[in-house]
């Protein structure tokens, strides 16, 4: 059933030789322990440090959300996400990692070292309408300045209602709230796309950033869009930046920020200040 599903409803879906059971069989035992993930306290945040390439300091963080069960171990989120967004329960998390990327923003800025903090949002919040009040609700909860969060919004997910979504980014925007167009450049990219939302930094994804240090055409592309996006008011962030090469490249091309395994892996919240303020 769960591969009929994915293969777009509507048809027949056989368990043969081509089909992996095993696989369709965990997606199910997902299925029925994602809701106990919550109240279960399974959940947890990681952060990943953003490097703010004039200054040399990680002067932000991604959240990153994990789940350990103890019944399936370690879940990536590759897996449990879109099993989420298929029952409705991304909703719930969703919001969670809202207020708990708030609560952490609160001890950071109590402890003397602010930090922003973007958080990844479904598709599903836009749709529902509720992102914006889990969003500014979240930060009245714990006193965070707006200017400490930024929502991201992946540039491959399937927004069904632009024009809607634009209206609760734009709020957002409004509120002093940053908004981010994740992973650019996996899908579809156009210009337009940039048009149609409001935003404040577009994330540069991986495959763009590769090989800017032995491709010339790879560089130019990206300098390229680095120049666009700014002479548009829009910051640019570079993902998975694994090299120093990389990084002087795009020291050189005035990108903003930059994250990848260089910088640092998603650590868990008492290990950031360790990766914090490197030269």
């Amino acid at each position: 059933m769960l591969n009929a599903k994915h293969a777009g409803k509507r048809r027949v879906g056989r368990i043969s030789t081509a089909v992996n059971a095993a696989g369709i069989a965990r997606e199910a035992l997902i299925r029925r322990r994602l809701p106990g993930a919550l109240p279960d306290g399974t959940l947890s945040l990681q952060y990943e440090p953003l490097r703010d390439l004039a200054t040399g300091e990680d002067h932000g963080v991604e959240a990153l959300v994990r789940w350990m069960d103890p019944e399936l171990g370690q879940v990536p989120p590759a897996e449990f996400i879109p099993v989420a967004e298929h029952t409705g329960e991304i909703l719930r998390i969703g919001a969670w990692v809202i207020d708990r990327a708030c609560s952490q923003a609160r001890l950071w800025s109590d402890a003397g070292t602010p930090l922003r903090v973007a958080v990844n949002v479904s598709p599903l919040q836009l749709a529902s309408g509720t992102l914006v009040a889990d969003v500014l609700g979240a930060l009245d909860k714990h006193d965070v300045p707006a200017g400490l969060l930024e929502i991201e919004i992946t540039e491959g997910t399937a927004i069904t209602d632009m024009p809607g979504a634009a209206v609760q980014l734009q709020q957002l925007i409004d509120a002093g709230d940053g908004v981010a167009l994740d992973d650019y450049g996996t899908a579809y990219s156009t210009l337009a796309l940039l048009r149609a939302l409001p935003l404040t930094t577009v994330k540069i994804a991986k495959s763009f950033i590769d090989d800017i240090d032995t491709d010339a055409r790879a560089a130019a592309i990206v300098n390229g869009l680095i120049h666009v996006l700014q002479a548009a008011g829009v910051k640019t962030t570079a993902e998975g930046v694994e090299r120093t090469t990389q990084l002087t490249a795009l020291r050189g091309m005035a990108c903003d920020t930059a994250q990848g395994y260089l910088i640092s892996r998603p650590v868990a919240p008492a290990d950031v200040p360790a990766v914090s303020c490197r030269p």
